[in-house]
């Protein structure tokens, strides 16, 4: 019983860590990441701005991504309800002094 316990909470600690994976990606502007490696690109629409946001962090920190460049627009007539997310993803080491001050 008590291996059961250990490995439920095993399992509940990874789960955590892995939710919180996305507050280490830092949301950036051009200037930030100029001197930054730049990873990739997704696009995609989601029902509203903060479900869009947390797919994007989740997204770049499973690819390693340190920043994002993030734009969200309302798709409007379109598709009315919907926004359109785009994410650019860059790998930016200390040295870069990319984060403000």
């Amino acid at each position: 019983m008590k291996k059961y316990v250990i490995l439920a909470l095993m399992i509940i600690g990874l789960m955590i860590i892995n939710g919180c994976a996305h507050n280490q990606v830092i949301e950036a502007d051009k200037e930030m990441v100029k001197n930054c490696m730049f990873i990739g690109i997704t696009s995609d629409t989601f029902n509203n701005p903060s479900e869009g946001r947390k797919f994007a962090l989740d997204q770049a920190a499973k690819k390693g991504a340190t920043h994002v460049i993030l734009k969200i627009t309302p798709e409007g007539k379109k598709r009315p309800g919907k926004y359109l997310v785009n994410t650019k993803f860059y790998k930016c080491s200390e040295s870069n002094n990319s984060s403000p001050q």
